[in-house]
């Protein structure tokens, strides 16, 4: 009988022991989701404030309640000089863009009115090129700069990466005055 007794105290200290286990397993699983959850939205929040780089002149609304759908060349050269600086950046530490699908590429293209009129990388070009261009692709007519004359580009997003990182971006404009601009700019 003692023997009995002592193997039921044996047995509940096992079950006991078991439950325990079980129950520390389940916290452990539930914290690491809590873990996952908060990386994903971290991840989430950095790919957001990334991609406003390129986005933010989308859909903004200006002083006097207008909405703007296009960038001006000012914008573009912007972007050109925030790509070429994470370019760098990914290019000296290599590491810090893991699971990215090209870490040394964030791509800007500059369209003309044609297809054929483009300037591909345009965050490689030299300050020169980006002088010009801001020089011959901002008012339509530099003799007489008017303010309701200003070139707009419409921003077209190509690609994402795997963490949802915009890295191919083309502005594009249908005014053929950019045309020689974008040429000339694009031998600098």
């Amino acid at each position: 009988m003692e023997n009995a007794s002592k193997a039921f105290i044996i047995a509940g200290a096992v079950l006991i022991a078991i439950l325990i286990i079980g129950v520390a397993v389940r916290m452990f699983t539930s914290a690491s989701d809590v873990t996952k959850t908060y990386d994903n939205q971290m991840q989430a929040i950095e790919s957001s404030n990334f991609n406003s780089q390129f986005t933010k002149y989308v859909g903004a609304v200006q002083v006097g309640g207008t909405v703007q759908q296009y960038a001006t060349i000012h914008d573009i050269i912007t972007c050109a000089n925030f790509a070429k600086n994470y370019n760098n950046e990914m290019q000296e530490d290599p590491t810090s863009a893991e699971g990215l699908v090209d870490p040394t590429h964030l791509t800007i293209e500059l369209q003309g009115s044609t297809s054929s009129t483009k300037i591909e990388h345009l965050e490689n070009k030299t300050e020169e090129a980006y002088i010009y261009l801001i020089r011959n692709c901002y008012y339509g007519d530099n003799i007489k700069p008017n303010v309701n004359d200003i070139i707009s580009f419409e921003i077209e997003i190509k690609s994402q990466n795997s963490l949802g990182r915009i890295n191919y971006v083309i502005f594009k404009t249908d005014d053929s005055r950019v045309n020689n601009a974008i040429s000339i700019a694009n031998s600098l």
